[in-house]
């Protein structure tokens, strides 16, 4: 299940503190420390739930003598009800490169060998 600890590259500003030192208090950090790998959906799902649960105990960075779940509850009937679920993805079919990348935009991402040479499915 959980994978090794990666560190957050510091050139993305999340995996440090004041000062340039590991230990802040970014959300970066806070949600991506440590890399977690699992077998399915189901994983990523209920472990994020808990860690969410988790740091709602925290006391808010900006708002230290109040919890980041007591902000969250005084702000949350401000928010826009959800309705129904998201179905606004953009698809179309790409070519796999042979060396396994699928353009999109101006990114390439990679994808597994069996499709190289084909066309794919791709959604956004």
């Amino acid at each position: 299940m959980p994978g090794r600890a990666h560190r957050l590259h510091p050139g993305l500003g999340l995996g440090e503190g004041p000062g340039g030192k590991p230990g802040g208090q970014r959300p970066g950090e806070w949600l991506f420390t440590p890399r977690l790998a699992f077998a399915g959906f189901a994983g990523p799902n209920a472990w994020l739930g808990q860690r969410c649960r988790d740091l709602a105990g925290r006391f808010h960075p900006e708002q230290g003598d109040r919890r980041i779940a007591d902000v969250f509850g005084e702000g949350r009937p401000l928010l826009r009800p959800f309705t129904a679920a998201f179905d606004g993805y953009f698809g179309q079919a790409v070519r796999v490169s042979s060396t396994c990348l699928a353009a999109y935009g101006r990114n390439r991402h990679s994808v597994p060998a069996e499709h190289a040479g084909k066309a794919v499915p791709l959604r956004a």
